[in-house]
């Protein structure tokens, strides 16, 4: 049966997104709405009054917001309600009253925005050499730290290699440069079957108390913290398996550069300088990569901007250049490997246990 929205929700749908981000804002109220059991109609009749849910109503072109046409933005609550209730499906949700997780909640949350405005504003970092995939390693550790509500996760380099569409080998070397600018530390070694820990927090920020007086401060309201974890989480989450494909593999593939400055667009039409601004590249450097991704296919470009199209045409573009399937075989010879390491640290432990007085038989595999 349909449930009242959450607080959050509520809150989102009475907000004045036009003024802010409304992509985000809607989301809060769908991922809401979808938790509470609402339907699409429901979410439909309120689509034109809603302040909350602007982004239905309306597109960003540049400063201001122009009206979307009816057909486009019954098809923009669609599929972005598609996206909500496979979310709210799929994702692990908190089950029970912890007074704690609010509060540990929007303290990561601070974390990983306080990253992520830093890297923004790298201009340049990025999109040179390692840079492309540094900013996906980055980005990976900051969902996973979202997901663990700790800012220190354990990440083998596997893992984070497919999480990142990208090779192990370029993903140690990417947390080694990353270690070496002062983006994250590592806080512990791998050790046998466990992976090395990383934290992207490396100055133990969360926890530093405020050395100013907080007695005249607003304070945020209950669930705050939990609602701005969950946007960035959904927002982390979708830019990295957007840029994760097989046609931004290496080449023939069109480059991680070319993977992360997809991930950064949308159906609503962009403008060259918006796009180089969050990728932290020169406009023709920018210009380079979405004329790249329009002749792919991939991109739509007209007078508005650079946009996506309706259908995701990435995989048809990585079959036509014979690299589709790439990243589900590297995913299965990582498997492999897996496999392999943990039969040999099986068999490493069994070599060296003490031995027995009576005869035993040697483990089979596993």
């Amino acid at each position: 049966p349909r449930r009242p929205l959450p607080r959050v929700s509520a809150a989102a749908l009475d907000e004045a997104a036009a003024s802010g981000d409304a992509s985000a804002v809607l989301w809060r109220v769908l991922i809401g709405a979808a938790a509470a059991r609402w339907r699409h109609a429901d979410i439909a009749a309120l689509a034109d009054t809603a302040p909350g849910l602007e982004h239905v109503r309306t597109y960003r072109d540049r400063s201001t917001r122009r009206p979307r046409g009816r057909g486009e933005a019954a098809s923009v609550l669609a599929r972005q309600w598609d996206k909500a209730v496979k979310y709210v499906a799929s994702a692990d949700r908190q089950i029970g009253d912890d007074p704690t997780f609010d509060a540990r909640a929007d303290a990561i949350a601070a974390r990983v925005r306080a990253v992520q405005t830093r890297a923004d504003a790298a201009a340049g970092r990025w999109t040179r050499g390692g840079g492309p995939a540094d900013r996906r390693v980055l980005d990976v550790l900051c969902v996973l730290a979202l997901q663990a509500v700790s800012a220190a996760v354990e990440a083998d380099t596997r893992r984070l290699a497919l999480l990142a569409g990208i090779g192990r080998e370029t993903a140690r070397t990417a947390l080694l440069r990353l270690a070496e600018d002062g983006w994250i530390t590592q806080t512990r070694p791998a050790d046998g079957p466990h992976g090395a820990h990383w934290t992207i927090d490396p100055h133990g920020l969360i926890h530093t108390p405020p050395t100013d007086s907080r007695s005249q401060a607003v304070p945020r309201p209950a669930g705050a913290g939990a609602a701005e974890r969950t946007s960035l989480l959904a927002t982390l989450t979708a830019r990295i398996t957007d840029a994760a494909h097989d046609l931004f593999s290496l080449s023939p593939g069109l480059g991680h550069l070319a993977g992360n400055t997809y991930s950064r667009t949308s159906t609503d039409p962009q403008q060259l300088d918006d796009v180089a601004r969050c990728i932290g590249a020169s406009p023709a450097q920018a210009r380079w990569l979405l004329d790249r991704l329009t002749e792919a296919g991939v991109l739509i470009h007209d007078r508005r901007g650079w946009r996506r199209p309706a259908h995701d045409r990435r995989t048809a573009a990585a079959r036509s250049l014979g690299i589709d399937g790439r990243l589900a075989e590297r995913a299965e010879r990582y498997r492999i490997e897996r496999e392999l390491w943990a039969w040999w640290q099986a068999e490493e432990a069994w070599m060296n246990a003490p031995k027995r007085t009576a005869p035993t038989r040697r483990p089979g595999r596993g």
